[in-house]
């Protein structure tokens, strides 16, 4: 098949890697003209993108697009600019010959539940106004006449972003007491969960999360008694970064066949 990814970063390149690997024609997309070199060792064709219409040419006799994009940085104005504008430039541009859109969201859409399990069927309750993006950005998607598999990530983990090697490089004390749930995926998962909504035909949203779900004090008090680290000190009197506490129900997507540990 056709396949365009819109975003070579830590998930697209990977992506990009494995559905060559499967025989699929693939065709990305950068910014940065200095990484046009390497990216063509991965992909079958390299679109740089310098103006909104360059999507276009990316598109051409694409049957899939797959957005995997991410910010740089956690401003507002960024998030803004990846995920809606891009959301909206997008499907402004795609050919009759795509049939499937394939884009990776975030469970912080759900807001702070209160340790709740949360299903796709939840009222989404953004937290900031980077989450906001994220649900308008989704909807932008939902939108287009073109079908949609929205995947909802948990906090991504794999190679070069193990919990170990954050363990012993972050900042302590840690904001919060570490009461929170955690809702963690590898970077294979979600690979693996990609493939197999192209091989599918997956439409509609999508959890995507693993089945465990520690509080955060426990699973690094574990990481660290295996690795025989100092335990992490929290402070309770500094705002927790994650958004508050779920539990994310990921049934959907197995009961459609996939498997995910």
């Amino acid at each position: 098949m056709n396949i365009c990814i819109v975003g070579l970063g830590y998930i697209g390149l990977a992506l990009a890697d494995y559905l060559s690997s499967q025989g699929h024609s693939i065709t990305g997309t950068t910014r940065n003209a200095s990484r046009l070199e390497t990216l063509s060792n991965t992909c079958n064709h390299i679109v740089l993108l310098e103006k909104p219409s360059d999507l276009e040419k990316a598109f051409q006799n694409q049957e899939i697009v797959i957005i995997t994009v991410a910010p740089d940085r956690y401003q507002l104005k960024d998030y803004e600019e990846t995920y809606l504008e891009t959301a909206k430039t997008i499907v402004g541009s795609l050919p009759s010959s795509v049939k499937q859109i394939i884009y990776t969201s975030s469970t912080s859409v759900y807001g702070n539940c209160n340790g709740d399990w949360v299903e796709e069927t939840r009222p989404l309750a953004p937290t900031s106004p980077q989450a906001d993006i994220l649900c308008q950005t989704e909807q932008v998607y939902q939108q287009s006449k073109t079908p949609a598999c929205i995947l909802r990530l948990g906090e991504i983990y794999g190679p070069a972003r193990e919990f170990l090697d954050k363990l012993r490089t972050m900042s302590q004390p840690r904001p919060g007491d570490g009461s929170n749930f955690m809702n963690i995926i590898h970077r294979d998962d979600i690979i693996k969960a990609i493939d197999f909504a192209i091989e599918n035909n997956l439409d509609g949203v999508f959890n995507l999360c693993e089945e465990r779900h520690p509080t955060r004090k426990a699973f690094y008090d574990q990481l660290c008694h295996d690795a025989n680290l100092p335990p992490i000190t929290w402070d309770p009197s500094i705002k927790s970064v994650h958004g508050g506490s779920k539990r994310i129900n990921s049934r959907k997507i197995r009961d459609a066949g996939l498997a995910v540990e």
